[in-house]
């Protein structure tokens, strides 16, 4: 919730790649999944806020190796935040920040467009109404 209110002050503006895959997954049980599903959509209408499905179908990807963190700064350098199981880790290095700027970039190519991703949010969100008003 922090995070919400702290991107709805800051005039940040982010980019979010999901694997389609986790858009099925009802982590929490299925009521949880549909409201994590609900809350997508309506991040993803925010101006600030992008949100790309990298589909299923182009296999494995430069991006399935661990999730980051990419940040950019206007009068800053970038720095990228790699979180593992018990640690944290901030990269500075130019060629280091360099290679998760291809892997943003390869992202980018591979995944839906910002519509495409909603339509495809929009879709699971009703067949996941349906399914419910028929139980």
């Amino acid at each position: 919730m922090e995070d919400e209110e702290q991107l709805r002050r800051s005039g940040l503006t982010c980019t979010f790649y999901i694997h389609q895959l986790e858009l099925s997954l009802p982590v929490g049980g299925e009521g949880a999944h549909q409201e994590q599903v609900h809350h997508l959509l309506r991040m993803a209408v925010r101006p600030n806020v992008n949100i790309r499905i990298v589909p299923t179908a182009i296999g494995a990807h430069v991006g399935m190796d661990r999730p980051f963190t990419r940040l950019t700064f206007d009068k800053y350098e970038p720095v990228v935040c790699v979180e593992c199981e018990t640690s944290t880790a901030f990269i500075e290095d130019d060629a280091s920040i360099a290679a998760y700027g291809e892997v943003v970039r390869a992202l980018s190519e591979s995944s839906l467009d910002a519509g495409e991703s909603k339509a495809l949010i929009a879709s699971l969100g009703e067949a996941q109404s349906l399914l419910e008003e028929a139980v």
